[in-house]
């Protein structure tokens, strides 16, 4: 038979959407995420596919994606990285036969020269190109360019180091393109240019470019008001970004609105009753980067079918905060208005409907009349009733399901750690903040201050440390770490708040060394804030408080795992008399846990921000069974690697290789606790066994540190096989 596969009669199809989320597929198919049995290979189609020519040679290739590694490992990485990609692409392909895909010679790995391409980068720049050198179809090649412009270049994969120069490149020149297109419009239809200009600000609302822009649409369009707007739109913008105030050209533009009498605005008018509702409360401080949540909760509160939505998180996410700015932007579309009811002091489900009465300014009621007193004030009106702090009352939420049921046009917005369990409600989780990821070798623009305050986290941190420390200026020198900083604390912005309010005496790096215990450290926040909430914690205690017995020994069990667990694991750690997986769901519904997707479809992971595993391992120690789950832990792992090791050079190695990949931060953890109690046989089975695996992965370096730990001596080989101790196992084993 022959080892290369018959000429094929036609070219085959391979498209790649790069611009924005990722997407991909082979002649009809569609390539999922989940199809990726290591994000390696994706990485390494993706670098291809994105470089010119579709071709690199493989030094090029492991020095861009494996930079820290030794060049064996990353050689081995790259070819497992390169049978992988083959599998995905030809499911179907046979061992010894070439990639209909992928050609791999001696130096060189590249995209079959055969393979039909598209790619929307390089459709994006062919159609820049034309409207640059062809005046003619310039407007319709600057539409075809602004269309395919899906996003940031690998949008979902931020932290490729390679892809940043690249990614502000095209970013540049889509912006320059949306500009240029809105010029070219101005005279024939000017909205048409305005959803593209707010893509730019949503992208970067300090672009005094495209304020100007959208102010001169709304000129050309007659709406002088909503230009005058737009301008104290910039105004805020560059102040809160930047610190600035907008240059002689915008502030000339604006001059020249104001001066121009042939421009009428169109006055606003209230399409709701007189005695609409309106108490909610003034934000304090602004809302930074939660675009995306706002978005959602927009759509889904001016959607009629929808009547019940919960922001749901842990004690310090901000959720109040989001739910508040989403509330105050629904203002103008409610007919009767918004009512902000805050349950924070409420403790007695019974006590709900009574407050949400006296909100409502209804006669002060309670008892069993309560609930059609309401319903016959609220039926026919058009009201979104704000609910905030729902957890500790979650037992009125029938009250509220039989108040939405007899209340037609009623719209409940809730903010709860966990949801409210009833029928038609839309949960909105919120997230930590963005945070910048910081690989070991982040070009140095990657780290300036202007680019990393884009950050929802950096930004939060610098804006009220300013308010601590008027003088206080991200530097440049300060950036990488001001993002170390919120990496540790998770993206939460009560704790960036905390930490921030530090910045009246401490310098960041000094504030950093501090933060290796972060509780005791993060403390006396506003006086306005409710009083859990004053310091870390106090918020997290809340939220332990609001748990059920059996909930609190397992929350406290679950803080051995680092990096996350599987429930697998979970059952076999952390016995418990009630059913170990309902515990863990019942803890991520009350947002103590954070779901993350497993290896395999159908499987769940879960993992605790550090913030809130820090409370919990306290807890833990304090409750005795610190070294009895450690040890449990311990265990597990060493089973899982003894089990996985002999798999490593078997035809499942690639799905085994991901799973240790997952679990090396338990691993590392279990091997910690291990060395520290002396037990050097368990420390041994274990690095002993995950010797393979760290040949495999890169990790020759870290495995050969571990090996010392058990064995003083630090005597070892690397043979083709692992990492092998000289000398025997009771000659060499730790000091007792």
């Amino acid at each position: 038979m022959p080892a290369n596969p018959p000429s094929r009669t036609a070219p085959v199809s391979l498209r790649a959407q790069l611009l924005g989320p990722v997407r991909l597929a082979v002649q009809d198919r569609e390539i999922p995420d989940q199809a990726w049995p290591r994000r390696n290979a994706r990485a390494l189609l993706l670098l291809l596919l994105a470089s010119p020519g579709n071709r690199l040679s493989r030094d090029r290739i492991t020095d861009l994606l494996w930079p820290d590694v030794s060049p064996e490992s990353a050689l081995t990485a790259l070819r497992v990285s390169l049978h992988a990609l083959r599998r995905v692409l030809e499911p179907g392909l046979k061992v010894g036969r070439d990639s209909a895909y992928v050609q791999s010679r001696a130096t060189i790995i590249s995209i079959r020269p055969d393979v039909e391409l598209w790619i929307d980068v390089v459709e994006f720049e062919s159609a820049l190109s034309e409207a640059a050198t062809t005046p003619v179809v310039r407007p319709s090649k600057l539409r075809e360019a602004l269309a395919l412009y899906g996003g940031d270049l690998l949008a979902d994969d931020l932290d490729a180091e390679w892809t940043v120069a690249r990614r502000e490149r095209l970013r540049q020149a889509w912006r320059r393109a949306a500009l240029d297109l809105a010029e070219l419009e101005r005279g024939r239809g000017p909205l048409a240019s305005v959803p593209v200009l707010e893509r730019l600000l949503a992208t970067d609302p300090a672009d005094e470019g495209a304020h100007r822009a959208l102010m001169r649409a709304f000129v050309a369009a007659g709406r002088r008001g909503e230009a005058l707007l737009q301008y104290a739109r910039c105004v805020a913008a560059l102040l809160d970004e930047l610190d600035a105030v907008p240059d002689a050209e915008t502030e000339a533009l604006v001059a020249e609105i104001r001066s121009t009498s042939r421009f009428q605005s169109t006055p606003m008018t209230s399409t709701g009753p007189a005695q609409a509702f309106d108490n909610l409360p003034a934000p304090p401080t602004p809302l930074l980067g939660r675009d995306r949540e706002l978005q959602t909760l927009q759509d889904l509160l001016l959607d009629p079918r929808i009547r019940l939505v919960t922001v749901t998180g842990p004690g310090g996410i901000g959720k109040t905060r989001l739910a508040l700015e989403a509330a105050q932007q629904a203002v103008g579309d409610v007919a009767d208005g918004v009512c902000f009811v805050s349950l924070a002091a409420i403790r007695d489900p019974q006590l709900v409907l009574p407050a949400v009465a006296r909100a409502l300014d209804v006669d002060e009621i309670s008892g069993p009349m309560t609930l059609e007193i309401l319903s016959q004030a609220l039926r026919g009106r058009e009201v979104l009733l704000v609910l905030d702090n729902f957890e500790q009352v979650i037992g009125a939420a029938t009250d509220v399901g039989a108040l939405l049921a007899s209340c037609s046009k009623l719209t409940v917005l809730a903010t709860s750690r966990q949801p409210l369990g009833l029928r038609g409600e839309h949960v909105v989780a919120a997230p930590p903040l963005a945070v910048p990821r910081m690989g070991a070798r982040a070009s140095r623009d990657h780290l300036r201050a202007s680019s990393v305050t884009r950050y929802a986290a950096v930004a939060l941190f610098a804006e009220r440390a300013r308010a601590v420390q008027p003088g206080f200026v991200l530097t440049d020198a300060d950036a990488a770490v001001v993002i170390s900083l919120c990496a540790r604390l998770d993206g939460l912005p009560l704790a960036i708040e905390l930490a921030a309010a530090r910045c009246r005496h401490l310098a960041p790096a000094e504030l950093l060394s501090l933060l290796e215990r972060r509780l005791p450290l993060l403390t006396d926040g506003a006086r306005d804030l409710p009083e859990r909430q004053r310091t870390l914690w106090d918020a997290v205690a809340w939220s332990h408080d609001l748990l059920g017995s059996e909930e609190q020994v397992l929350f406290c069990r679950l803080s051995v795992f680092v990096g996350g667990f599987s429930l697998e694991a979970a059952s076999s750690v952390c016995t418990a008399s009630g059913d170990v997986a309902s515990g863990v769901w019942a803890l991520a519904d009350k947002s103590m846990l954070q779901r993350e997707d497993g290896l395999d479809s159908g499987s769940s992971r879960f993992r605790m921000l550090e913030t809130i595993r820090e409370f919990a391992m306290m807890k833990l120690d304090a409750s005795g069974e610190e070294d009895t789950i450690r040890g449990r832990h311990a265990d597990f792992f060493l089973k899982v690697v003894e089990k996985a090791e002999p798999r490593l050079h078997q035809k499942d190695q690639i799905s085994w290789l991901d799973r240790l990949e997952a679990e090396h931060d338990n691993m590392r953890a279990a091997l910690g606790w291990t060395c520290e109690r002396r037990d050097a046989d368990t420390a041994l089975g274990i690095s002993g066994a995950l010797s393979e695996f760290w040949r495999m992965g890169g990790y020759l370096e870290e495995g050969k540190a571990w090996l010392a730990r058990p064995y003083p001596s630090g005597r070892y080989t690397v043979s083709a096989t692992g990492l092998v101790p000289e000398g025997s196992r009771d000659s060499c084993a730790g000091p007792g």
